[in-house]
């Protein structure tokens, strides 16, 4: 399964969700100190649902992330039982130990 798209489609809502967080508490701080308490605290209420809109969206992207690298290691098991060259020692040419 390809999850490359939905990988995606949450970096976009991330960064669209903090784009709100920050136009909302930019409006919170602004009318606050206009003192426009009910335009204060809606802009208080779209900041609060983005933090936890980011918050789910950071959680997604994690279990995203997690199943597509689990299922990477998986579709193709020959480069995982390959052998490794790392036990064995580098071959510089031109070395002068004789």
């Amino acid at each position: 399964m390809d999850l490359r798209p939905y990988i995606r489609g949450t970096l976009w809502a991330g960064g669209l969700l903090v784009l709100a967080l920050a136009v909302s508490g930019a409006l919170w701080l602004i009318l606050g100190f206009a003192g426009d308490q009910g335009g204060s605290q809606a802009a208080k209420g779209v900041a609060l649902l983005a933090i936890v809109g980011l918050v789910l969206d950071v959680l997604t992207l994690n279990v995203l992330l997690a199943v597509a690298e689990l299922t990477r290691s998986s579709a193709n098991p020959r480069q995982a039982d390959a052998p490794s060259n790392a036990d064995q020692p580098a071959d510089f040419h031109g070395s002068s130990d004789k």
